[in-house]
């Protein structure tokens, strides 16, 4: 993570915090209640408060961390924040003050150093972000309805090496190309907007239909993978009963992952050329373009490619009897549809084995270093 990278998660737990006002909940509702319930601890009103403070507590959590990603969820974890940001604050209380129930003195107690060391984190974010300021280390925002695709290359797809790393931009160029036109009928050129490391990630600048469309197509992708791994889990078992004829068993699975994969990727190129599917001319040539980089885009996320989608504000709305034009209505939907896509980027750990019969990038093996380029 680079300092820019770093600015931008801390703001994005700072915005956090300030969204739900939880410290404030935390101490004047939620804490303030325990105390006066401490000394009365028989008093209705300050049980009734107590409970209505976990409850504003709760809501104003889940209201302020709904709309962060799996990639911050992620960020947040690293700089030590889940603890402060993402576990429920509300929950922890009221475990604590059940567990203490006959003696509310030591519920409090115990909860009044989490407290102090919340409320030392949320100073020393406020600090790290003045001093990455006076730096000049500020990236601009993201204007209204605009967003921003990341995508992350593991040191280990490419090897660290120069000409594994140029393959697999070629081969995500490729991707990002071929999407952009079954949506827009023309390749989108990605703008190099940042790039971050210690795993490279790479922070594009591509029209919002495009980034929706990649973002809907990679969940499609974990999707295939997901049923792969079922099938995969069957055999498994199947090999565990140590029964006549395995190695047919075997090949029976292969082949039913591969009529599977090849299915839901002949559908897939369907669905997105729609009409032009029939079509002669470019569109029988689109139609083999992206039916082969599906199967390299299940293929690069085998190896452990990510991506990330960063959101700008939503787009504004129209004045009091201002009318909205279709671009418009356009551009809200697909902010609104990206937003929800976003949440579903959740990579997991897939097996080492790849799906031998899927396309692969040509001079794939660069990759590994083991091969010369065969150029553009």
């Amino acid at each position: 993570m680079n300092a820019s990278r770093l600015l931008e998660i801390v703001e994005r737990m700072r915005a956090t915090e300030a969204h739900g006002g939880l410290q404030n909940l935390l101490v004047n509702s939620v804490m303030s209640s325990l105390q006066n319930l401490v000394s009365s601890p028989n008093s209705p009103q300050w049980q009734t408060s107590l409970r209505d403070g976990l409850t504003q507590l709760s809501d104003a959590q889940t209201a302020a961390t709904k709309s962060l990603g799996p990639e911050d969820r992620k960020a947040f974890a690293e700089l030590r924040g889940a603890e402060f940001l993402l576990n429920d604050l509300a929950e922890m209380v009221d475990g604590v003050v059940q567990a203490n129930a006959a003696t509310l003195q030591v519920a409090a107690n115990e909860l009044a150093p989490f407290i102090q060391r919340r409320a030392d984190f949320l100073t020393g974010l406020d600090a790290l972000s003045r001093h990455l300021r006076e730096l000049g280390l500020e990236e601009p925002p993201l204007e209204a309805g605009e967003a921003e695709l990341g995508i992350r290359l593991p040191r280990t797809v490419f090897s660290n090496s120069l000409d594994g790393l140029q393959q697999e931009l070629k081969t995500i160029n490729r991707i990002i190309r071929a999407v952009s036109e079954a949506v827009s009928g023309s390749p989108d050129t990605a703008e190099v907007r940042r790039i971050s490391t210690s795993d490279p990630l790479f922070t594009l600048g591509l029209p919002l239909a495009t980034i929706l469309a990649i973002g809907k197509l990679v969940t499609w992708g974990l999707g295939v993978w997901k049923q792969v791994e079922d099938i995969r889990l069957v055999r498994a078992q199947t090999r565990k009963l140590d029964i006549e004829n395995s190695a047919a068993l075997a090949e029976m699975y292969e082949k039913a992952i591969e009529k599977k994969v090849n299915g839901l990727v002949e559908a897939k190129v369907r669905e997105m050329l729609g009409v032009r599917y029939e079509e002669a001319g470019r569109a029988q040539e689109q139609r083999t373009d992206l039916t082969q980089v599906l199967g390299i885009l299940l293929d690069q996320l085998q190896k452990g490619i990510t991506i990330e989608v960063r959101l700008g504000p939503p787009p504004p709305e129209q004045a009091d009897g201002e009318r909205e034009d279709e671009q418009g209505r356009v551009r809200k939907a697909n902010y609104a549809e990206l937003a929800e896509v976003r949440q579903k980027l959740l990579f997991p750990t897939f097996s080492d084995e790849p799906l031998k019969f899927l396309a692969k990038p040509a001079n794939d093996d660069a990759a590994q270093g083991t091969s010369e380029d065969t150029g553009d």
